[in-house]
């Protein structure tokens, strides 16, 4: 390379200072697979009026916690690496300085992850908070991502028992349950409903829609977050069910994702209607949003002392059976963007069975309302043992949640309830044992393709550690992605 398209910024050299507008100053990550946790390996690109810039180890700066990493080490053309060992699970902030300029991420490691993967990082932006994100789907094209939002401590819900004896009879007193935990308004959570909220943050446990007082039920709306240049995810936007101002008491949860336009989606979510007579509890209903607006799915007030339903838009999907329950919904459609098939799991039913079950539509112009096929997925897929959840299709490949792992089958043709069908599943996401800031649960996996690279998304739970009072861990629910390499 001749000298006239280089930048030499060596201390001693008389080059002109960096510009921020004339420099280019990206970090990337690549996974080494290799004994222990693998290596993380960073690439700095540095150019300036597209030339490359020479001799800036000196100028490079790189923090990281809590692993080591090594000495910057300079490739040519621009290029500089260095690498990270982690010796345990965790989340690992990394931070690389060059001229008053930072680029940060956390990358993820957990206790073992598919060699066809490379490496982890947490969602910059405003998706992850203190408080519970959950639910989360990506946009196909990765210029969208969804999540349901709760802002309390998620371990008070996965051990509902320690703190209440019922619904309506709990530790009012406890920290975990009389307060919220994360934001509730503008600028991370804008149009949230919380007007059960206190300015300390305090919870009012009652729910006036339906005359409940005391009751322990927080408040839930779904967010969508659009793709910033830096890759972060910013400007949220609500997508959620009005009870009439009383606080969203009863939001739906699991979002499936669909694009009908540049502008518009549409959606599948799981929702139990409080007005149902008889009550079938959660089944699936579509609607359809707009991208970066506010998003009213219906509206609930009491009037006259009695509960009503008012524009109510969504649709419930023409399944043949709404009993138990269906949550936790993927709306598969094929390159055409018709409507194939809807994958649902049976989480938390009374059975405690978990199952997988994919609905087939038989005709793609008849959606929602069907007729629908039902095809329970076989044993080994759906094992009781395991606790299957959280399925996500793509045609060639269904990822789903065993228990706190991130597993994946490819399919092999044919009928989807046929063990024949399916490869074995392996897992390609192990997360670590129980022990604080380990990465400890992995589910709601989603893929999206940008600039010619596959992306899964996933929330990941870390370990904040024991609550001193009851002892309970305090897992603390985000989204990561990671890039699918084969």
């Amino acid at each position: 390379m001749s000298c006239s398209k280089v930048a030499d910024l060596n201390p001693t050299s008389s080059a002109p200072t960096v510009e921020p507008s004339s420099l280019i100053f990206e970090v990337s990550y690549d996974r080494e697979n290799s004994a222990g946790f693998g290596k993380a390996k960073g690439t700095i690109k540095l150019l300036i009026e597209n030339k490359p810039i020479l001799g800036a180890t000196s100028r490079l700066k790189i923090e990281t916690a809590p692993s080591n990493h090594s000495a910057i080490d300079e490739k040519g053309d621009g290029l500089y690496g260095f690498t990270i060992t982690p010796t345990r699970s965790g989340e690992v902030a990394v931070e690389v300085s060059f001229e008053g300029q930072s680029r940060s991420e956390s990358l993820l490691i957990f206790q073992g992850l598919s060699n066809s993967f490379g490496q982890p990082l947490a969602i910059k932006g405003d998706v992850n908070t203190d408080g519970w994100e959950d639910g989360a789907v990506i946009h196909p094209n990765g210029e969208l991502f969804f999540a349901q939002y709760i802002p309390i401590h998620a371990s008070a819900m996965f051990n509902f028992s320690t703190f209440c004896a019922s619904s309506v009879l709990c530790d009012w007193s406890h920290p975990w349950i009389k307060y919220t935990h994360g934001p509730v308004s503008s600028p991370k959570r804008p149009d949230f409903f919380n007007s059960r909220i206190e300015l300390d943050g305090a919870l009012a446990h009652r729910f006036p829609l339906f005359d409940f007082d005391p009751i322990y039920s927080p408040p839930s709306s779904f967010y969508g977050f659009k793709r910033m240049a830096d890759g972060s995810f910013s400007e949220p936007f609500l997508i959620g069910v009005d009870d009439g101002n009383y606080g969203g008491g009863f939001g739906p949860y699991g979002l499936g994702l669909q694009p009908i336009n540049e502008i518009q989606s549409r959606i599948v979510f799981a929702w139990d209607d409080p007005l149902d007579a008889p009550d079938t509890g959660f089944d699936i209903f579509t609607d359809v949003i707009t991208h970066g607006e506010k998003n009213i799915l219906g509206i609930y007030q009491r009037i006259g002392g009695v509960p009503t339903q008012l524009n109510f838009s969504p649709i419930r999907l023409g399944f043949p059976d709404h009993s138990g329950v269906q949550g936790n919904p993927h709306l598969y459609s094929d390159a055409n963007g018709l409507v194939k098939s809807v994958w649902v799991d049976s989480e938390n039913d009374s059975d405690n069975t978990n199952d997988l079950t994919a609905y087939i539509l038989t005709d793609p112009n008849t959606f929602p309302s069907g007729p629908w096929i039902k095809k329970s997925l076989p044993s080994k897929l759906d094992t009781p043992a395991r606790g299957e959840t959280q399925p996500f299709f793509n045609g060639k490949y269904l990822y789903y949640r065993g228990e706190l792992e991130l597993l994946r089958s490819e399919y092999l043709g044919g009928d989807f309830s046929l063990e024949t069908s399916w490869s074995d599943p392996v897992v390609v996401i192990q997360p670590a044992s129980i022990a604080t800031g380990n990465l400890v649960a992995v589910g709601e996996p989603s893929i999206a393709t940008q600039n010619g690279k596959t992306y899964l998304y996933f929330i990941y739970a870390i370990d904040r550690g024991a609550e001193a009072a009851t002892g309970v861990r305090d897992f603390d629910l985000n989204a990561g992605y990671v890039e699918i390499l084969e």
